[in-house]
């Protein structure tokens, strides 16, 4: 119920198809990858013949039991946009299946692929056929490589993997099981019957694997080999394999059906799993069922050895990465080979501080508001119950990786030393439309003492930004910011920091935190699609744009604070203003009209929201202002400055204007000059971005924010990374309310490693598994009558028939049997239908 499948389809669609559709969610849910709407492939092979042909129609339609459409469903109920195909060569359906997602990457036609198969033993007609074929076992066993071998054991099973290419994997930090160098695929044409191994043939299947690999035959550590217990199979398999994978030592083979029967459709994946396995162990699984070595094999030719009891996995080669290679074979002639390697080897996984010291975020999402709560209260118990803390944000990590196919999300912060269990707000829907996420850089005014100190302690990337802008700071100025400060890193010096600072120091502080934040948040997979400065925020702008260097935007705002110095001194102000254009004007004018003011300055400043504004002009007349506004019963305030920039107080020459559109000009000097002393158009720079793009998510990027209101005004709901606060743990708190919210906007692209300071995740940690919303429905059509009988009943005389319809058209000779006008069944027919049921006496 959680795919959106109907009750018409679940009744309609194929066991096969459910099951590929579930374990392809989970295998999502475990690597961890944003999938829906996504360039993601889909090969998929079940057996989905089992309904369609033999149920009764459904009413209105259904197109859920198409047969060849396996593959499509499960892209339409996962919302894969890739390639999507199903694949059919019987027992070597998963290997075609990975030879043709592994072309797929190469050739970037998707970003991701899913390779699935489905085996359920369902259809009695497989059954019949492959007994009179006498390829089962008559133990029901299989014997991989045993001289008593004479048939396979039918398994069942089901089967999806993930595959992306290396680079990305590691990039995004997934957790990478195995790592496949190479495949092959071919057909044995005519050279022998279908059911027949041909050794050539699966010789170039292998070479093929290996061509462009780089390695030969001889490097493979250990060989997982398609033998299903059959007389021609195996020796025929084992012993090409002895001849060309030769060398020095033993050659250590084995095949995962004697554990676990043949799982036909999902043979090669089984034996991908027991590889994957024997990667993440360092040890072979034993091979059972083997007693006495079939003597058609050339054991000792080719000391050829099969792992019998569990044996630790050593690489030949130089990287110290386990070879595996795995065959595959398909009673229909189609050959497959795969190349697998260990994957990339890591340090043990370990926090940059431990999760005991700071806040964790934990995303909780699920398909439907009922598994997500599902899921809510699970990740609750499971955090209550986690006594080593330090492992919360390892879960958290992988728990938030997970959110992210989920349309369904919550949120909870655990933070250390709380009381009571950890809370989740409601859930909300995820957009599957994303809005442009926007970046407000603020002007002066958010900057206070402890501004970014606590970022400064606990995130390594926010402090080496600020360390690195602090020493061109003391290149430029002389003296380091932090030193001469105890701005970020001290915090017994306040200097001379109290009240209202200079603005030689307000400009490059500010500057600063701000592009220590863009970096920790580019850190965080954070990205902005759009950027917007307020004032001095401007000059930010030059390096989160990628127009300038980080330090040429300092080295501006420095030169700016020394000009505006100059200013400073004059007593000067700017104050914020809550009212209508009107109402702002008139009291400019009032204020104006009084005879100390003639001559001086007082006007519009700043432009932040249709009922919001700042003014900006000499001290004295900006108080008048302030309080004649509050005498008014409007809300404002004068600012935490003396310099009244935006107004003719700054004015020196003019070379532009702002408009409040987009800007398409160039980062000039006359340009940030300009930005000093020209109005402010915050509001119509916000109508014109959200007019053009018609929805936006705001970050404001700021010491504290100061932007909310104007943003609001304009129907947006912003949030801001920095909060002034003294409370503990605040400007972490605030800086993963940031990244909650950005995830409850359906950015899925959220590095949650570094927002949980993990540097190496534990993919070890246990999740408790994830829950579906499951509706039951039986596996044949509770309305068809006649299933059972058009399944099992036998056909082997003319009456003897489940579907027998006698009527004047379908026997007219019959029909001419007339008793008192009416056509009548002869009572020799019934004696016909009783004969033919075995009958022997009447």
């Amino acid at each position: 119920m959680s795919f959106g499948i109907t009750a018409a389809d679940a009744r309609a669609m194929a066991l096969s198809t459910r099951k590929l559709v579930e374990h392809s969610s989970l295998s999502l849910l475990d690597a961890g990858v944003e999938y829906r709407g996504h360039n993601v492939g889909c090969y998929m092979s079940g057996v989905a013949f089992d309904i369609q042909p033999i149920a009764d129609p459904v009413p209105r339609g259904s197109f859920a039991g198409y047969p060849y459409s396996i593959a499509n469903k499960v892209s339409y109920h996962l919302d894969l946009v890739g390639p999507s195909l199903p694949t059919d060569p019987t027992c070597s359906s998963t290997v075609s299946a990975l030879y043709l997602a592994v072309q797929a990457l190469r050739a970037e036609d998707c970003e991701t692929t899913l390779i699935g198969g489905s085996q359920l033993n369902h259809h009695l007609v497989d059954w019949i056929q492959y007994s009179t074929g006498s390829l089962l076992s008559l133990d029901r066993k299989c014997k991989p490589f045993d001289a008593s071998a004479k048939g396979f054991g039918r398994g069942e099973g089901v089967c999806v993997v993930v595959l992306k290419p290396l680079t990305a994997a590691i990039c995004h930090d997934d957790n990478i099981y195995a790592c496949v160098l190479g495949t092959g695929i071919n057909s044995s044409g005519g050279a022998a019957p279908v059911n027949a191994p041909v050794a050539e043939a699966q010789i170039n299947a292998m070479e093929r694997a290996y061509e462009r690999t780089g390695k030969s035959p001889s490097e493979a550590d250990f060989l997982e080999l398609h033998a299903t217990g059959t007389a021609a199979e195996d020796p025929t398999e084992a012993n090409w394999v002895g001849e060309q994978f030769k060398r020095d030592g033993e050659i250590l083979v084995g095949s995962a059906k004697g554990n676990i029967g043949h799982l036909e459709i999902t043979s090669f994946l089984a034996s991908l799993c027991k590889v994957c396995k024997t990667f993440q162990t360092g040890i072979i699984p034993s091979n059972v069922n083997l007693k006495t070595p079939n003597p058609a094999i050339h054991w000792d030719q080719y000391r050829l050895r099969p792992v019998t009891e569990p044996t630790p996995i050593t690489s030949r080669g130089s990287d110290e990465h386990p070879l595996v290679s795995t065959t595959s074979s398909g009673i229909g002639g189609l050959n497959g080979h795969a190349l697998i390697q260990g994957p990339p080897r890591c340090s043990q996984p370990e926090a940059i501080s431990t999760a005991s010291q700071h806040p964790v975020l934990f995303i909780a999402g699920g398909l439907s508001t009922r598994t997500s709560a599902a899921v809510v209260e699970d990740v609750v118990a499971m955090v209550e119950k986690q006594t080593e803390k330090d492992k919360l944000a390892h879960m958290a990590t992988i728990s938030g990786r997970r959110s992210k196919g989920m349309t369904w999300r919550s949120y909870g912060v655990w933070i250390p030393e709380q009381a009571g269990p950890l809370k989740f707000p409601d859930l909300v829907i995820v957009p599957r439309a994303k809005a442009p996420v926007v970046f407000v850089f603020s002007g002066q005014g958010p900057q206070h003492w402890n501004m970014g100190r606590e970022l400064y302690q606990q995130y390594p990337v926010f402090k080496a930004s600020i360390n690195h802008m602090d020493a061109f700071y003391e290149l430029i100025v002389g003296q380091s910011l932090l030193k001469e400060t105890g701005l970020f890193n001290d915090v017994n010096n306040k200097g001379s920091l109290d009240g209202t600072w200079p603005i030689s120091l307000i400009l490059p502080s500010i500057a600063i935190v701000q592009m220590a934040l863009f970096d920790l948040l580019a850190s965080f997979s954070v990205h902005p699609n759009i950027l917007i400065g307020y004032s001095a925020g401007e000059t930010t702008l030059l390096y989160t744009s990628g127009a300038g260097s980080q330090e040429m935007a300092p080295e501006i705002v420095i030169k700016r604070g020394d000009v505006m110095t100059l200013v400073e001194k004059d007593g000067g102000a700017m104050a914020a203003l809550h009212s209508n254009p009107d109402e702002t004007n008139d009291i400019i004018t009032t204020i104006l009209a009084q005879p100390h003011a003639m001559g001086r300055t007082l006007e519009l400043g700043c432009y932040n929201a249709p009922a919001a504004y700042t003014l900006s002009g000499e001290q004295v007349l900006g108080e008048e202002a302030v309080n004649l506004a509050k005498s008014r019963g409007l809300f404002a305030v004068v600012l935490r400055t003396k310099v009244p920039v935006h107004s003719k107080c700054m004015r020196v020459t003019t070379y532009s204007t702002f408009t409040g559109l987009k800007f398409e000009g160039s980062f000039t000097p006359e340009y940030f000059w300009e930005n000093a002393f020209q109005p402010v158009r915050f509001s119509e720079a916000n109508a014109a971005l959200l007019e053009g793009e018609g929805a936006a998510s705001f970050i404001e990027i700021s010491p504290h924010p100061v932007l909310f209101s104007y943003l609001v005004e304009k129907g947006a709901l912003p949030s801001c990374p920095m909060l002034r606060s003294k409370s503990p743990f605040m400007e972490s708190m605030a800086l993963l309310e940031s990244i909650r919210k950005l995830t409850m906007w359906g950015y899925n692209t959220i590095n949650y490693s570094a927002v949980n300071k993990c540097q190496l995740v534990d993919y070890q940690a246990t999740l408790p598994q994830y829950r579906f919303s499951t509706k039951y429905f039986p596996y044949y059509s509770d309305r068809s009558q006649t299933i059972r009988l058009k399944q099992f009943a036998w056909c082997d005389a003319p009456l003897n028939r489940y579907d027998l319809l006698i009527n004047s058209q379908t026997h007219p000779d019959i029909a001419e049997h007339v008793i008192r006008g009416e056509p009548i069944m002869p009572a020799a027919g019934y004696l016909e239908i009783a004969f033919e049921k075995g009958a022997q006496q009447l």
